[in-house]
């Protein structure tokens, strides 16, 4: 079932239309895990990236207490990245129906976004995309299979978070140009 109504895929449509675009890259940085967090600058230089072969507007979506990370990083990102206006979990659904792509690791809003359907890029490291990544076979996993990856925790126990660092901004925006060229 359909988790947004009209009033909230009318709110996100005027943040759409100001931005000039009705299918943006929608990006998430956070996660509850530390284990779980990519580097973020990594995702700065994806998403100036994919926003110069792209030319779509990224979005940085937020949750309780990351608005202010998500301003930064799509300030620090530059032309084309924008923060994400407030949205209860209905307007972020249906920010995420429009989406031409999600990017995003193991974290509610990738769900959601496989949920609603939103052609998806997730990063896993601790975590196995096996059992909690995307179930659409177009959808695309960056991950580096170490000896280490997949432990689970909810902090690296070799205090490195090597699973995630061994993934480029490379491998994200080579992942999100694939994922995105399936639907053209």
């Amino acid at each position: 079932p359909r988790i947004a109504n009209s009033d909230d895929e009318e709110y996100i449509d005027t943040y759409l239309t100001g931005l000039d675009t009705r299918s943006p890259i929608v990006l998430h940085p956070a996660a509850n895990w530390p284990s779980k967090r990519y580097e973020p600058q990594r995702l700065v230089s994806a998403a100036r990236e994919l926003h110069a072969e792209t030319r779509r507007p990224v979005i940085w979506i937020w949750g309780p207490g990351e608005q202010a990370t998500a301003r930064s990083l799509a300030e620090a990102a530059g032309i084309g990245n924008h923060p994400s206006v407030p949205t209860t979990l209905p307007q972020l659904s249906a920010l995420l129906e429009r989406a031409a792509l999600f990017i995003g690791g193991d974290s509610a809003p990738l769900h959601l976004a496989v949920a609603c359907g939103a052609p998806s890029v997730a990063v896993f490291g601790p975590t196995n995309p096996s059992r909690l990544g995307p179930l659409t076979p177009t959808d695309k996993v960056v991950c580096e299979h170490l000896e280490c990856s997949h432990c689970h925790k909810r902090s690296c126990p070799l205090g490195t978070n090597a699973c995630l660092d061994a993934i480029s901004a490379q491998q994200i925006v080579a992942a999100g140009l694939s994922r995105l060229q399936r639907d053209q």
